[in-house]
């Protein structure tokens, strides 16, 4: 099934694959990878397995899974295309907008998208003013006015 989203998909969407879980075997690997990066897929996110994480890496497609092993994919299991899935315990709906890096992958319903978009530039913007006062030498303790927290918190600063 994974292998006929790849070739229903559309140039900049990202497969969310719910596999329950399963870490035994990966339903993921390079070659389909490769595949993806050709028609122009932006990356795959998986609630079980993929292998091949060097080759993947190589080809630069972005591969979120729960697990990477080498035991190969099987190619003979039932699904959905396009429908709502649960990855990870967090519903997916076709349409909606996935990104990930390093620490993670998020979900954002995309009736929410512009004001999610709003507070992620407001929060960008707060944190390179933090970046340039604490380039002059200042402490994130007293940017962020932590001993008043501590003082609620009944403790003395030392």
């Amino acid at each position: 099934m994974i292998h006929k989203a790849v070739t229903l998909a559309k140039p900049g969407d990202v497969l969310v694959i719910n596999a329950g879980g399963f870490k035994d075997y990966a339903v993921f690997g390079d070659l389909l990878g490769l595949s993806c990066k050709v028609h122009g897929l932006a990356g795959v996110v998986i609630d079980g397995a993929t292998r091949d994480a060097e080759g993947l890496q190589a080809i630069g497609f972005p591969v979120f899974a729960r697990a990477v092993l080498p035991a190969g994919p099987f190619k003979d299991s039932p699904g959905g295309i396009n429908e709502l899935v649960s990855c990870a315990g967090v519903v997916v709906r076709p349409g909606d907008i996935i990104a990930g890096d390093a620490d993670g992958v998020m979900v954002v319903p995309l009736e929410y998208a512009a004001e999610i978009l709003v507070k992620a530039q407001t929060a960008v913007a707060k944190e390179q003013a933090m970046r340039e006062r604490i380039l002059k030498g200042e402490y994130i303790y007293d940017i962020l006015k932590l001993g008043e927290v501590l003082t609620s918190l009944g403790m003395t600063e030392q």
